[in-house]
């Protein structure tokens, strides 16, 4: 109960402010930084749907919404322990997922720089059609990750999309903010 609470005090701590600037980008800001995503061309940024489960910033497609959509891609904060190597939390996310969606497969694809931030992309795809995700962690320091989230409902959507992701996720901008 006390880590529960330990975690929601940490993220809290953010107090992040969302918005949708001028040039079509997704962008968080706290007092400390801002990140950004470019909203893949038609497709919207949705700044409010998700911020009740943590979630200030999600892209879809024009005319869809958090609840019908097909594909989404999604983005949030998530402070780390400077001692615990980035592999450690997607072991710890492929045993927590694989708990509930059985034959679950983690393909660790890609470890690459963007920017400051040393990135590794992970498809986790469900043998049974259940999950069709594409998780990007996005280390930015060694105390805070960026999650950026792909998920589709069906392979198909999951195939059509991607690259549409990938390309998303290189216009990644982080930007400390100076007092």
């Amino acid at each position: 109960m006390h880590y529960l609470l330990l975690f929601l005090i940490i993220i809290f701590s953010f107090s992040p402010v969302y918005s949708k600037d001028k040039d079509s980008l997704g962008t968080v800001r706290t007092k400390d930084f801002r990140y950004s995503l470019v909203t893949p061309k038609g497709w919207i940024a949705d700044m409010q749907s998700g911020l009740e489960g943590g979630i200030p910033l999600i892209f879809l497609p024009k005319g869809k919404n958090w609840e019908n959509s097909p594909v989404a891609f999604y983005s949030y904060v998530e402070p780390i322990d400077s001692a615990k190597p980035v592999i450690l939390i997607i072991n710890e996310d492929s045993r927590r997922m694989s708990m509930g969606i059985p034959k679950l497969s983690a393909k660790h694809l890609k470890m690459f720089a963007l920017g400051n931030a040393s990135v590794q992309v992970v498809h986790y795809i469900s043998e049974e059609g259940k999950l069709f995700d594409a998780v990007a962690y996005i280390v930015q320091s060694p105390t805070l990750m960026v999650r950026y989230v792909f998920s589709a409902k069906t392979k198909e959507d999951f195939t059509k999309n991607l690259p549409l992701f990938e390309k998303s996720l290189q216009s990644y901008n982080f930007t400390a903010e100076r007092e």
